[in-house]
């Protein structure tokens, strides 16, 4: 799954690199699903959480692997991100990373392959590393 960062997230590193510190840690990230993209760009609108839709408490902390910075540049998910029986029906076509459980920021988004049309209470989750989020690219000699 493709995955791509926020300008937010694209901001603090660049802030980074020019010598202003990022910000503390994140205690926890958490993870959204989306209709349509979280990010957009060209001016084009931005789709829509559906979080709610799929699990009334909103969205779940996501545990991650330490990050493979020798070969991808990602982090996947540690263990599988269970959203529950859906409370209504929904589409999904994004997973988001989030710095906050509710409002805050998207950090990253991940396009699934294929949407996922969701039926009120159908089981929704996303095994263990199947959610890879990835940060600029490698280039290679």
């Amino acid at each position: 799954m493709a995955s791509s960062i926020s300008d937010y997230l694209g901001n603090l590193i660049l802030l980074w690199l020019t010598g202003t510190d990022m910000p503390a840690a994140l205690e926890n990230t958490y993870l959204g699903l989306w209709e349509g993209p979280p990010l957009v760009t060209g001016g084009g609108n931005p789709g829509t959480e559906v979080t709610t839709d799929v699990r009334a408490g909103g969205r779940i902390a996501a545990p991650f692997d330490p990050p493979d910075l020798v070969t991808t540049n990602a982090i996947t998910n540690l263990s599988d991100a269970n959203f529950g029986n859906a409370a209504s029906d929904a589409v999904v076509t994004y997973v988001a990373l989030h710095d906050a459980q509710v409002d805050g920021n998207v950090l990253a988004q991940c396009a699934l392959p294929v949407p996922s049309l969701i039926n009120q209470g159908q089981p929704v989750s996303f095994p263990l590393r199947s959610l890879k989020f990835t940060i600029g690219f490698r280039m290679t000699p």
